[in-house]
C-alpha cells in the first residue's frame, strides 16, 4: 500500500530547487524528451543520476557527450552505470544515438526523434538492443510560455528464453522482445531562464509485466550560457510502479573550433 511519502518528498524537493539563483531551459529533468533545434558544432557532456525506490533501492549513473551535426541531428554516446543494494555497480550497455528534429524553423508544431543502438557491454547484458522515439512539442497560444510533449518509445530488446520447467535456460538462447513506452508533458517557462515540467508516463515491462506508470515534476535553469542543472522527482501510480524516484541532471555546453 502507498503511503503520502513521496508526495512530500516531490514538494520538498522542488520547494528546495527553487531556492538556488540558478536558471535554465536546455535539458529535461523528467522523462520527457522535447522536440528542439539542435545548435551546430555545440559539444555537450550531460551527467544524470537517478535513484529509484522499487522495493530495492536502485542508483544509475549516466555520462552523455554529444555533438551537434547541423540544426536537424547531433550524434552521442551514453556510458550507464548501476548500482543496485549490496552491489558495488557495473557497467550496463553503452549506447549509441543519434536523435534531432525535422523542422527546426517551425514556430509552431515541431517533430523529431531519435534512434538508439544499445551495445551488449554490460556484465548482465542480454544482447544487442535499441529504440526508436518520435517527439511532438506543441506551443500553447503565443509566445514561448506553455508547451505540450508527446514523446512516443519503442524498445528492441533480447530476453531470455524459458525451457519446459519454466526456468531460464542455462544456454545462450535469447529471444526478440518489442516493448512500448509514452509520455504526456507540460512545461511552462517561469522566466526567461527556468523552466518546469510535469510529466506522466507508462512503459512496458517485458521481464514480469509490471508496467511503470509515473508522475513526475521537473524543475531546470540556466547556471550561466554554457551550464545547465535541473532536479525531477517522481512517484508511481499504481502497485506495480516505482513508490518514488529522483533525478539530479548536469550539462556543459561548449562550441568545437572557432
Amino acid at each position: 500500500m502507498k503511503t503520502h511519502a513521496p508526495t512530500l518528498y516531490l514538494l520538498a524537493a522542488l520547494a528546495a530547487i527553487a531556492l538556488f539563483p540558478w536558471a535554465a531551459l536546455a535539458i529535461e529533468p523528467t522523462v520527457i524528451e522535447p522536440a528542439d533545434p539542435v545548435t551546430p558544432h555545440e559539444i555537450a557532456v550531460e551527467q544524470g543520476v537517478q535513484y529509484m525506490d522499487t522495493g530495492e533501492n536502485e542508483w544509475k549513473s549516466e555520462t552523455e557527450i554529444s555533438i551537434g551535426l547541423n540544426r536537424h541531428l547531433k550524434l552521442g554516446v551514453s556510458v550507464p552505470f548501476v548500482f543496485e543494494e549490496e552491489d558495488n555497480g557495473e557497467l550496463s550497455d553503452v549506447g549509441l544515438f543519434m536523435e534531432g528534429v525535422f523542422n527546426p524553423d517551425s514556430e509552431s508544431t515541431m517533430v523529431g526523434g531519435e534512434l538508439r543502438l544499445n551495445f551488449p557491454t554490460g556484465e548482465d547484458s542480454e544482447g544487442l538492443g535499441g529504440e526508436a522515439q518520435l517527439r511532438i512539442t506543441q506551443p500553447l497560444g503565443t509566445g514561448e510560455k506553455h508547451a505540450l510533449h508527446l514523446n512516443l518509445t519503442g524498445f528492441y530488446d533480447n530476453v531470455e528464453e524459458e525451457d519446459h520447467h519454466g526456468c531460464f535456460s542455462s544456454h545462450e538462447s535469447t529471444d526478440k522482445e518489442f516493448r512500448f513506452g509514452a509520455a504526456l508533458g507540460y512545461s511552462f517557462n517561469v522566466t526567461e531562464a527556468t523552466s518546469l515540467t510535469t510529466a506522466l508516463s507508462h512503459e512496458e515491462d517485458y521481464e514480469d509485466s509490471d508496467d511503470a506508470n509515473l508522475l513526475e515534476l521537473g524543475l531546470s535553469h540556466d547556471f550561466g550560457p554554457n551550464f545547465t542543472a535541473g532536479l525531477g522527482v517522481g512517484t508511481g501510480l499504481d502497485d506495480d510502479s516505482p513508490d518514488f524516484q529522483a533525478k539530479a541532471v548536469f550539462q556543459l555546453r561548449f562550441k568545437a573550433g572557432k
